[in-house]
């Protein structure tokens, strides 16, 4: 399987909506946990809180997602999709958007999983521990776990 095969899941799974597709991602961030900075943590928390809490507001996301940005720029790493901890961050950045920034949800899905897989670099075990996180997905999903408000 190849990552576009993943993405094709993902939307069939999630029926194409933004917030089915950003959970699932927020899901797959725990794979690279362990690379993020803590500006990427603490947004990721944030992010949380925000889709599957409903605890904070759509201000604090775009709180978050700026501190990302100014980590990077900081960095001069605004387009370096090389370096681990800013993929990480740019990775982070894709659950920080209340709203789609596009009608293609498998665009930013694409992006997402590229900055995964520069992380993890290999291909077999992303595909595989994210299809595991997309079964559980779908168990929740059915069982009303996850809905969209």
């Amino acid at each position: 399987m190849k990552v576009d095969d993943l993405i094709d899941e993902v939307i069939y799974v999630t029926a194409d909506k933004y917030k089915y597709c950003i959970i699932l991602m927020l899901r797959c961030l725990k794979l690279i946990s362990d690379e993020c900075p803590k500006v990427a943590s603490q947004s990721m928390k944030v992010a949380n809180d925000f889709w599957v809490k409903a605890a904070v507001n759509s201000e604090m996301l775009d709180s978050a997602r700026v501190e990302c940005w100014n980590f990077l720029d900081a960095n001069s790493a605004s387009t370096n999709i090389e370096q681990r901890e800013f993929c990480a961050v740019r990775a982070v950045i894709c659950v920080l958007y209340p709203e789609p920034f596009s009608d293609d949800n498998g665009e930013l899905l694409d992006w997402f999983f590229k900055m995964l897989l520069n992380i993890v670099q290999d291909n077999e075990k992303l595909i595989e521990d994210s299809l595991d996180i997309l079964e559980s997905m779908k168990s929740d999903i059915k069982l009303g776990k996850i809905q969209i408000t």
